[in-house]
């Protein structure tokens, strides 16, 4: 099926709820306050999630493996919904954020018929390959614009601005899953999403050699 922009906009809204409900049910933080920043440590250690995907997403490409790829784009997405919710990003912050991105219903189309033209030009593996790496440089160069070298007990306050590539990124993903590998972008996410999910333990286990059991008996 191909996504109009409504249906983009909608999977995309769909997967930050998802990530959010993650981030609550796990205990990792979710933002009150909206923020174009995060702290510079936790910056850099959820740029360092996105960089094992995408450098994931790479060496599935070089081996021409679209699930492995199609699994990639998906946890780089989740990843950098994961930052908007840290930084407290509303859905209608999003929502407006990404109507201006798409233009119209034309310039929607026009875009996805690009990506696709392109992937079958030159090959969905040699396309994602260069797409993994125009991403790895650009999450480079977004988080390393606000690193600070001071002393190390200095208390950084600016932090790393993270929400404009956290908004682009994951929308320009979940497009490339439905342009490229003719999937349902939102499909994917809910699966991603139930795995990442499945992986609380039930509250009810009474000891350690119980929650070991539990895990064993479901992989």
């Amino acid at each position: 099926m191909s996504y109009t922009k409504a249906n983009l906009i909608e999977a995309f809204r769909q997967s930050l709820g998802m990530v959010t409900e993650f981030h609550r049910v796990y205990g990792h933080p979710i933002g009150t306050t909206e923020s174009e920043n995060l702290a510079e440590d936790r910056a850099i250690e959820r740029a360092s999630y996105l960089f094992e995907e995408l450098q994931e997403g790479l060496v599935a490409a070089i081996g021409k493996d679209a699930v492995k790829v199609t699994d990639a784009l998906a946890d780089a997405i989740y990843f950098a919904c994961g930052n908007l919710v840290e930084c407290g990003v509303t859905d209608q912050r999003a929502m407006d954020h990404l109507e201006r991105l798409c233009g119209d219903e034309e310039d929607f189309k026009s875009a996805t018929q690009s990506l696709s033209d392109h992937a079958n030009e030159c090959g969905w593996a040699r396309f994602m390959r260069n797409g993994f790496v125009s991403s790895l440089a650009e999450v480079s160069e977004a988080y390393t614009e606000g690193l600070t070298y001071g002393d190390e007990d200095e208390e950084v306050t600016d932090g790393i601005k993270v929400v404009p590539l956290s908004l682009d990124l994951p929308f320009a993903y979940l497009a490339m899953i439905n342009a490229v590998f003719k999937a349902d972008p939102l499909a994917v996410m809910q699966e991603v999403h139930r795995s990442n999910m499945s992986k609380l333990l039930p509250a009810e286990l009474p000891d350690e050699d119980a929650c070991r059991f539990f895990m064993a008996a479901n992989g």
